[in-house]
C-alpha cells in the first residue's frame, strides 16, 4: 500500500502565486489523508500571512513551510513525492514518485 500523497510546491509565496486558492481548496479536503510541503522564498510578511490563514483553515498540521530550498526532494518528504506543478498558462501536471 502506498502511504498518503505528499503535496510539494516549488514556488515563491508571492500573491501572483495565489496561495490563498491553494489554501482554500485543501481546506475542502482535510476527510482525506494528505501532508503538504512548501518550499520557496517570501517578500517581507508574507509567509506570516499564510501561515495565519492556514491556522484559520486548520492546515498548520498538514502544511509545512520549508523556505528557500535547493534539495527540496530530499528535504521536502524524503523522495516520497506527489506533486501537482503548474506554470502560468499551463494546466497543472501531475507527477508522483513513491519509494517502494
Amino acid at each position: 500500500m502506498l502511504p498518503p500523497p505528499h503535496l510539494v510546491t516549488v514556488a515563491s509565496y508571492t500573491p501572483r502565486k495565489n496561495y490563498e486558492l491553494l489554501i482554500a481548496a485543501l481546506a475542502q479536503i482535510t476527510d482525506l489523508e494528505w501532508q503538504a510541503t512548501w518550499a520557496g522564498a517570501a517578500p517581507e510578511g508574507e509567509t506570516r500571512r499564510l501561515q495565519e490563514l492556514l491556522h484559520t483553515h486548520g492546515l498548520t498540521d498538514r502544511v509545512r513551510m520549508t523556505g528557500p530550498s535547493t534539495t527540496w526532494k530530499s528535504h521536502a518528504c524524503g523522495g516520497k513525492v506527489t506533486c501537482w506543478f503548474s506554470l502560468p498558462g499551463l494546466r497543472p501536471t501531475a507527477w508522483s514518485s513513491p519509494k517502494r
